[in-house]
């Protein structure tokens, strides 16, 4: 019996539908076919590469002893474009101690700009608040 000839049975007889579904609920479950499959057991780990030695007074390297740098010619995305911003010596020069003078000059430079954005924020305010003034303004002449 193919599938359209069980359907249209299905549809003609209701009991050929409830006979089915009580031999399913009622069935053993199928036997679990046992795979052969690989055999896990516990073993040493292995190194993906050996260490080579060069010679028996000097030990092997682990990093290059010049610092890396990132080029982004090489990469397909498109990577960095300014080299300055991701070189690692940069960022070394930026790292050293500040004599307290560099960081008064700093100190200072960074209040002048906290002045000169807190009076930026309060002439937009001030601006704000004309705005309002004149869009309120307009409202109501518009509503008259």
């Amino acid at each position: 019996m193919n599938n359209r000839d069980w359907v249209e049975a299905a549809l003609v007889n209701q009991s050929v539908v409830a006979e089915l579904l009580i031999r399913l609920k009622y069935s053993d479950p199928a036997p679990m076919r046992s795979s052969p499959g690989v055999a896990v057991d516990w073993s040493v780990r292995q190194r993906r590469s050996k260490q080579i030695l060069k010679d028996k007074g000097e030990p092997a390297r682990d990093s290059p002893s010049t610092p890396l740098s990132w080029s982004g010619a090489t990469s397909a995305s498109g990577g960095v474009t300014d080299v300055e911003d991701s070189t690692r010596a940069d960022k070394a020069s930026d790292m050293r101690s500040k004599t307290f003078a560099e960081l008064k000059e700093e100190e200072e430079l960074l209040l002048k700009e906290r002045n000169h954005l807190q009076m930026e924020l309060q002439t937009l305010a001030m601006n704000l608040k004309k705005q309002r003034a004149k869009n309120e303004h307009l409202k109501r002449v518009k509503v008259k």
